[in-house]
């Protein structure tokens, strides 16, 4: 009997700022790679939204997305430590971004490239607005345009990580 494998999943955060631990996550979406279900979290209370995601992402061998080595993760263990949330770390993270850029050569965290401008590049655009934009919905309470948002992300990484896996990549 071979050994089990465990899961893999894509996310993206959304969030009030980029200054953290001070702004909050507003929402989380997750991609599992193997059945390709999605979800988002979203909820007033950032407490909720943490502890699903650690749970979400408890038997996870790799975790992925884009920049998440250097915005999301950061912001989520951040906000876990300001609203005592206990943390599930995941066997292996992969940035897509840091993959993408050659870090294995001379990655510089400045380097350019967004998810988006992969996104066009790949043959797709992003439908949704912009991250930055992100707030404003949710001040104005207008929690579907983010969960699409957040979904449109993790399905635009999905599509990243699936060309950088069929180019050996990854």
């Amino acid at each position: 009997m071979g050994a089990i494998v465990g899961k893999k999943y894509i996310f993206d955060i959304e969030t009030t700022g980029l200054d953290f631990p001070e702004n909050r996550i507003i929402s989380i979406a997750v991609k599992d790679i193997d059945n390709g279900s999605a979800e988002v979290f979203i909820n007033i209370d950032e407490e909720v939204i943490l502890n699903q995601f650690w749970q979400k992402i408890a038997d996870a061998e790799e975790v992925i997305g884009f920049n998440v080595l250097e915005f999301d993760l950061p912001a989520l263990i951040q906000r876990s430590v300001v609203k005592r949330v206990k943390i599930k770390k995941p066997k292996k993270v992969i940035d897509l971004r840091k993959e993408v850029a050659g870090f294995w050569y001379s990655y510089n965290k400045m380097t350019k490239g967004t998810l988006r401008l992969w996104s066009e590049l790949l043959g797709t655009s992003a439908k949704t607005l912009d991250g930055g934009q992100m707030i404003q919905a949710w001040l104005k309470e207008d929690f579907e345009t983010v969960k699409i948002h957040n979904l449109e992300d993790v399905e635009l990484t999905f599509l990243l990580y699936k060309r950088m896996k069929e180019c050996e990549v990854i």
